[in-house]
């Protein structure tokens, strides 16, 4: 982490939490997924904030696995974390089931 912050692709808080500068996010804001971070982090943040609880934004790849995009760790010391590098099957997680009850029925 130290390096992409180094290189300018992160900001790192007094928290030690690492955000996008917003230089690399208008980059990230010419397609859909950067948009969709874009325009998710001040609820997210929101609720993060409010709550004090993990808030993560995943979506449904073409074979039915959540892909994590973004997440906002609780500050509490007992909290709930995903690893983002690993996708997992839709009906095995909470998100993946919300995501897959709203699909046409077709699919």
């Amino acid at each position: 982490m130290a390096t992409l912050v180094d290189r300018g692709y992160l900001t790192k808080d007094r928290q030690d939490r690492y955000h996008m500068p917003p230089s690399m996010r208008a980059r990230w804001a010419t397609d859909d997924v950067g948009q969709l971070l874009v325009a998710s982090h001040p609820p997210m943040r929101a609720l993060n904030e409010r709550l004090q609880e993990t808030v993560i934004l995943g979506v449904l790849d073409r074979h039915f696995q959540v892909r994590v995009l973004s997440k906002l760790a609780s500050p509490q010391e007992v909290r709930y974390d995903a690893d983002a590098s690993i996708p997992r099957p839709a009906y095995c997680t909470a998100m993946g089931r919300v995501l897959l009850a709203h699909r046409p029925k077709h699919e």
